[in-house]
């Protein structure tokens, strides 16, 4: 019998467990038979995955290499995809460090690799925007601290563009004209052949420690590299920081946010981007019950009509967060007393130079820092433990609450080490900190300026509450990475991630 001769839906179902992004497309090159068969297995597996999201019908997956090539822990990190790739710059840690490190993990081989770069590189930072546009990626802005032992330096902004061609494996600093002024924790997009930004925080007066949030829409012209403030109307959201952005159609979407020490913004806006004046309007968002988690800091995707997002579990306990001034002291007094434990994974001091950096001016949902033009103390802003105050080998440990049991999708069996095994997890039972998937219907938005959540049948708890991690949407499937987990301080310091969590629809059994 030849496996031509099957049923279209078993060759199908076979056709399923291969990966998407290697295996699966490469056999639509066998015959005009598979061709069609794959392309019906791409299309089945989106809807299937579209279906999940609004079910809950979902599972997760993690990875956490135990061997090298592996990424250090981080949060504030910028993350996008790219042909196949998922990109990783920079970021920081609990303790006094800023990353300027390139990563990609495969999503193929869901492997980590780090590209031999070359060119101009840019600062180590964290909070700055990194989007894919052709076969470049463009990075803006971001946030960074001068080294600890010059004692009269600042806390530094920046409004560098730099771009890194995915082919010939270079960085290159971009002459400008019109600068934005420097900023951070702001969002991007790109729509046609320009860049996008909204918002964050900006350097209020020429001393230290002054900032406040930005509602300001600023536009780089890829094609002549040259900015400009773009006019809006009158109606304006609140300045903000931390936010979400997303281009859909001739719209821009503005989602959550900070505002403030005490701020949280829970809002939705609408940027209509014809005409001269670009014109703002308001979205009603509506809940058939309480049981949302709110916009604030949580990272949003859009896959097809629908907003996705991770939130606590309704009736969780309310966590220390990052705004809180007594929880920053904590985690600095507690990180100094074990000063002799060492970060094995520091990036090497040749192209991914780190820099002594605390925590980061958009951290958490309201930062002590940003206080518009008040002047702030440093030991209050961020913890002060030194990079060598922290053993990132502690912060590898899974979660406690969770059973793991080890399961290997087929689609990612070729070519996977042991090291390299996925693994799925489920939780026996409701934890006060994990997150749970949440769905918002924007069908609706663009002409009734209003969106709903999707009411969630029934829960399926994920990782730990993590704050100031990526989300991302791949082939039928969100990747999560990085964060700060949003718990009780242990005595050794914060626990960072770099783990990879994966969120697909359950499979199917014929």
């Amino acid at each position: 019998m030849h496996i031509n001769d099957l049923p279209a839906e078993v060759l199908r179902y076979i056709l399923s467990h291969l990966s998407p992004y290697g295996d699966l497309p490469n056999c639509k090159l066998v015959c005009k038979y598979w061709y069609e068969s794959v392309a019906a297995t791409l299309d089945a597996q989106a809807t299937k995955f579209r279906a999940s999201l609004r079910t809950a019908n979902v599972q997760w997956f993690y990875y956490n290499p135990q061997q090298a090539p592996r990424i250090s822990p981080r949060y504030s990190h910028s993350c996008c995809l790219h042909s196949n790739l998922m990109y990783i710059f920079g970021g920081c840690t609990a303790g006094k460090t800023t990353f300027n490190d390139l990563w990609t993990f495969d999503l193929f081989s869901r492997q980590w690799i780090r590209p031999i770069a070359s060119g101009t590189y840019p600062p180590p930072k964290a909070c700055c925007s990194m989007i894919p546009y052709h076969k470049q990626l463009i990075l803006f802005g971001g946030w960074t601290h001068a080294s600890a032992n010059r004692i009269h330096d600042s806390w530094k902004l920046f409004n560098h563009v730099h771009t890194f061609n995915t082919e010939t494996k270079k960085w290159t600093l971009l002459e400008t004209r019109n600068g934005c002024p420097p900023t951070s924790g702001h969002s991007a997009s790109i729509h046609r052949d320009q860049m996008i930004v909204f918002g964050g925080l900006r350097a209020t007066e020429d001393t230290s420690y002054q900032y406040s949030p930005s509602n300001e829409v600023w536009v780089l012209d890829l094609l002549s590299n040259q900015w400009r403030k773009q006019e809006t109307s009158s109606l304006q959201p609140e300045a903000r920081y931390g936010h979400s952005q997303m281009v859909i159609d001739d719209h821009v979407i503005i989602l959550g946010g900070c505002g403030g020490p005490n701020n949280i913004l829970n809002d939705m806006w609408l940027l209509n981007l014809q005409g001269d004046v670009w014109q703002w309007s308001p979205i009603n968002i509506e809940c058939d019950s309480t049981e949302f988690p709110g916009l604030g800091f949580n990272p949003v995707c859009k896959v097809d009509q629908m907003l996705v997002l991770l939130g606590k579990v309704p009736g969780s306990r309310t966590s220390p967060t990052l705004s809180s001034s007594h929880y920053l002291r904590m985690v600095s007094q507690r990180s100094q007393e074990n000063p002799s434990s060492k970060n094995l994974n520091q990036p090497s001091a040749s192209n991914s130079s780190s820099s002594s950096s605390s925590s980061i001016p958009s951290a958490g949902p309201s930062d002590s820092r940003v206080v518009g033009g008040r002047k702030l103390e440093p030991n209050i802003l961020s913890p002060t433990c030194s990079t060598n105050n922290l053993n990132l080998n502690r912060h590898l440990a899974r979660p406690n609450h969770l059973v793991i049991r080890e399961s290997l999708p087929l689609s990612s069996m070729p070519k996977v080490e042991a090291n390299r095994v996925m693994r799925k997890f489920v939780c026996s039972s409701y934890s006060n900190e994990t997150l749970s998937l949440y769905t918002i219907d924007i069908s609706q938005m663009i002409i009734d300026k209003k969106v709903k959540y999707v009411p969630q049948g029934r829960h399926v708890p994920g990782p730990n509450e993590l704050m100031l991690y990526t989300l991302v949407k791949g082939n039928s499937e969100l990747i999560m990475f990085g964060g700060i987990h949003k718990e009780n301080v242990p005595v050794n310091g914060p626990h960072i991630s770099d783990t990879v969590y994966i969120l697909t629809s359950k499979k199917a059994v014929i």
